[in-house]
């Protein structure tokens, strides 16, 4: 299977993998869009899912204040899983229907 062939593929933390491993991988997420404007995770909440964003741009904010954008092969709320704390940041689709896999 080559790079286009499957959306996780492209991904640098998953460059590695291969086709049977992303097949896995692909299986245990449930793909999403979010038009311009969605919070896919909010600032204080628990975090139960994380974001492997394949298309489009999504800004980070904190207390209301614009730390960042992410575009595609970012990996946006591992942190609240891992740490099994609230969301530190708020997540916002900004450009395109972001579209993620979580």
């Amino acid at each position: 299977m080559g790079p286009d062939a499957h959306p996780l593929a492209g991904l640098p933390l998953l460059s590695g993998a291969s086709d049977d491993e992303l097949a896995g991988i692909a299986a245990l997420m449930r793909p999403g869009r979010a038009p311009a404007g969605v919070v896919l995770g909010r600032e204080g909440e628990v975090g139960r899912t994380f974001w492997l964003l394949l298309e489009g741009r999504v800004a980070v904010t904190l207390r209301s204040r614009h730390l960042a954008d992410a575009g595609p092969g970012s990996i946006l709320g591992e942190l609240a899983l891992l740490r099994h704390r609230p969301r530190s940041a708020t997540v916002i689709s900004i450009a395109l229907p972001a579209r993620a896999s979580e």
